[in-house]
């Protein structure tokens, strides 16, 4: 998920979070080991919670999208 997908699905529960807030605590999770950030071609950033040893998966990506 992305900081504003994340956002987007707190908000409606927590109406006063921030982005900035979800940008910060996703970067101190990533520096804690605890996520993976994950960079798309798209320029986006995409985060994914890291369970146990890293296991080797793929991304797809569509072009025409």
């Amino acid at each position: 998920m992305s900081a504003k997908e994340i956002h987007a699905t707190l908000y409606r529960m927590h109406p006063r979070i921030g982005l900035t807030t979800i940008s910060r605590t996703l970067d101190l999770l990533y520096r804690m080991g605890l996520i993976y950030k994950l960079d798309i071609v798209d320029g986006h950033t995409r985060y994914e919670f890291r369970a146990g040893e890293k296991k080797e998966h793929h991304h797809l990506i569509c072009p025409k999208c």
